[in-house]
Formats: structure tokens, sequence, C-alpha cells
């Protein structure tokens, strides 16, 4: 589980509480995540926490809000996987390369799952290119 994970786990429980007074051992029983990793995640926010074990845990409750707050509106851009150019021009060089020995084609060789979705991808390609 992500540390964002567990700061969302603990804002919720925070904030549904109705209870005046929270410790890592309450919210541990109500979100079903240990005392210490509690601990540890809001340490951030104020280092008393992981050395008192009584401390009240809804006075961070602004600070986490805040703090995920300015994560959420912070978006990430994944990177888009760019194209390879094929390996091979046509079918026939990928037969004639993969295939055969010495120009006469082997009937024994087997292909890899990944050579035959390369077969497949220069197939369709050059199904393209007849349509056209």
């Amino acid at each position: 589980m992500s540390s964002k994970q567990i700061y969302l786990k603990i804002q919720e429980a925070l904030s549904s509480t109705t209870q005046k007074y929270v410790t890592a051992e309450m919210l541990s029983q109500s979100i079903g995540i240990y005392p210490d990793v509690i601990n540890e995640a809001l340490s951030m926010f104020n280092p008393v926490v992981t050395l008192d074990v009584t401390y009240n845990l809804l006075d961070l409750l602004p600070e986490l809000n805040q703090y995920l707050g300015n994560a959420k509106s912070v978006s990430v851009k994944r990177n888009r996987p760019v194209n390879k150019p094929m390996p091979y021009t046509s079918f026939a060089e990928f037969i004639y390369q993969k295939m055969t020995i010495a120009g006469i084609v082997d009937k024994n060789i087997q292909l890899a799952d990944k050579d035959l979705k390369l077969a497949k991808k220069l197939i369709q390609n050059e199904l393209k290119s007849r349509k056209k």
C-alpha cells in the first residue's frame, strides 16, 4: 500500500469520526493498519506522534487535509510508449531471416510468442498496403 493510500485512509477515518480524541491504536482498529505504520506516516506532520502513544491524531487533520489537497492538484503526466520501427520491411524478409537455413525453409523451427506477434503485425501491414 502506498503512502498516499495510507494518508487517504487516515484522512477519511479521522474526518468521519465523532470522537473528540483519537489515538493511533484506536485509529488502527477502525482502518486496519498497524499503529506503528500510522505513527510513521504521520510523523511527517509532527514528529512527536512516534514518541507519544496518547497523541491526539485529530490535531493533525488540518495539516493532513492541506497536504492531500496539494497532492491532488498536482497531475502526473505519463509518457506514451514510442513506436519502435519494424525490424523487418516485409513478411518475406522475416521468414527468410527467421525460418531459413542456407536459403531452405526449415519446417521444424518454432517461433517464440514475440516473433509470432511480430509476424502478425507484418502480415497486417502487408494487407493494408495491398488494399491501397
